[in-house]
């Protein structure tokens, strides 16, 4: 696999918002590449164990992700500020490795608790 790089727009191409301090609002286009997620889509990524992702992820956790496709489209532009290029990928394959944090794991067993609770208890 190649090596990663960072997907972050780098400081030169970020857009000035006038009025605005850079504390105050961040552009999630600046923080890297959105890749959305359907329900069939993280029915079909497995977990370590082995059981679907759906509904495990949370906004924040963190994950690693792998994935093989095709370039559905690229483009390249000149302009004012020079070449400027631009891809669409087809993503056909994937994996992808979920950190839940230590605070979602308890949450999980302290369900699966009640829930063995409640079955013991009929």
């Amino acid at each position: 696999m190649s090596k990663m790089v960072s997907l972050k727009r780098p400081k030169s191409d970020k857009q000035e918002t006038s009025g605005v301090s850079p504390k105050d609002f961040v552009n999630p286009e600046d923080e890297g590449v959105a890749v959305n997620l359907q329900h069939h889509h993280l029915m079909k990524l497995k977990g370590t164990d082995g059981q679907p992702l759906a509904g495990k992820m949370k906004s924040g956790n963190r994950v690693s992700f792998s994935g093989e496709g095709t370039v559905e489209r690229s483009e390249s532009r000149s302009g004012k500020d020079g070449e400027r290029h631009s891809a669409t990928l087809r993503l056909h394959k994937g994996a992808i490795e979920h950190e839940p944090d230590a605070d979602d794991e308890r949450g999980d067993l302290r369900t699966e608790i009640a829930k063995n609770a409640a079955a013991q208890a009929k």
